[in-house]
């Protein structure tokens, strides 16, 4: 459930509902485990370690990665293994595969999707290597 107010997460309890039945407001409260899902500086400590990870494991992590896109025999997803090594790597951003793929699409409004991420990611600087924090 997300507040109105500030677009946050907010947990309700929804096990109340069925023990005390309908008629009542269910009791809303924030557990731990959730409330470090919403902390931004938990979320993205944790991404980015994750991250760090799999970039200091990349030469173990890529063979397997192409292994199983191999295996998989998906012509689509075997388009999509430069993404996903590009992004190991650091030589791109999310934007810019995102672009990419929604340049060869052909979703509805895609014009207005790359107009707008690259109206947002302007100023963003382009180098050959991106840090995890950057990414």
């Amino acid at each position: 459930m997300y507040s109105i107010q500030d677009g946050g997460v907010c947990h309700v309890d929804l096990g109340a509902i069925l023990q005390y039945g309908g008629g009542e407001l269910p009791p809303a409260r924030l557990t731990r485990n959730v409330l470090a899902v919403c902390d931004i500086t938990v979320t993205e400590s944790r991404l980015q370690s994750i991250l760090s990870y799999i970039r200091d494991s990349r030469e173990l992590l890529l063979p397997a990665i192409t292994v199983s896109f191999k295996w998989m025999e998906d012509q689509e997803l075997m388009n999509k293994l430069h993404h996903v090594k590009n992004l190991i790597l650091g030589s791109t951003l999310s934007h810019k595969v995102t672009v990419e793929e929604l340049s060869k699409s052909n979703r509805k409004y895609k014009e207005k999707y790359i107009e707008l991420l690259e109206d947002v990611f302007a100023d963003f600087e382009v180098k050959e290597t991106y840090t995890i924090e950057e990414q």
